[in-house]
């Protein structure tokens, strides 16, 4: 005798050609799809309601091949692990959804040192964004150790970066005031995403997997029955 489970249906299924395998993909929000290009580095952004298996709504460049790519909705940023099979850079692309973006320069500045240029705003910003030329933000994260995996906390837009001896945590802050030759609009100074560091742990176990539900890091070591969780304040 066969028993048959309803499942839910799906009403149709689109299939789209990428040419060779992402080394990335990510769903950025809730019709939107990011995949990395690692031949090229470049990351196409998918429209899924713009036809079948998503049409590409423009391509951006990164600084190097994506391993790993996070959508944090707070701040509605895109989270990368980069390099060659050993990664080495930590990032967050800014203002990415913007598709005056594809041909713009990078320009990239550390965490909690560097404040963005004007022309890093989006184009489409509605207080006045787009006086001038559009600049690619994004947010280095410099590391004392090889990083292997990203998490971001979708509530508060907190990311964490786990190397083999330690897990770093740096907190989402939204500044106000203006950055490098940034200008006064009717607002006043424009505002900026940034990101400080505020926690370290130094540990001894591998992990396979992160996740970062507000303030409780919790690292799963294969091999190991227990969860390791690490509390602390991100204030």
């Amino acid at each position: 005798m066969v028993r048959v489970i309803s499942v839910h249906h799906f009403s149709r299924q689109d299939v789209s050609l990428v040419g060779a395998a992402p080394t990335a993909l990510s769903s950025a929000g809730a019709n939107t799809v990011v995949l990395a290009d690692g031949r090229n580095q470049t990351m196409q952004v998918r429209d899924l309601e713009g036809g079948a298996g998503g049409r590409v709504g423009h391509t951006f460049q990164t600084i190097d091949v994506v391993r790993e790519v996070v959508y944090c909705p707070t701040g509605k940023y895109l989270l990368t692990l980069e390099g060659g099979a050993a990664p080495d850079g930590v990032r967050v692309y800014v203002n990415w959804a913007d598709p005056a973006v594809g041909k713009a320069p990078i320009c990239p500045r550390i965490a909690g040192c560097v404040s963005p240029t004007y022309a890093s705003q989006s184009s489409s910003d509605e207080d006045g964004g787009g006086g001038g030329r559009v600049i690619l933000d994004v947010i280095e994260f410099p590391q004392r150790d090889s990083p292997l995996h990203v998490a971001a906390c979708s509530t508060t837009g907190n990311i964490m970066v786990a190397a083999a001896n330690f897990l770093a945590v740096y907190k989402y802050v939204n500044k106000n005031g203006g950055g490098n030759g940034a200008s006064k609009d009717k607002g006043g100074s424009r505002g900026y995403i940034d990101f400080k560091e505020c926690i370290q742990v130094d540990k001894s176990l591998l992990h396979s997997n992160l996740l970062l539900p507000h303030v409780v890091v919790d690292a799963l070591f294969p091999g190991f029955p227990q969860l390791g969780s690490y509390r602390g304040s991100l204030e």
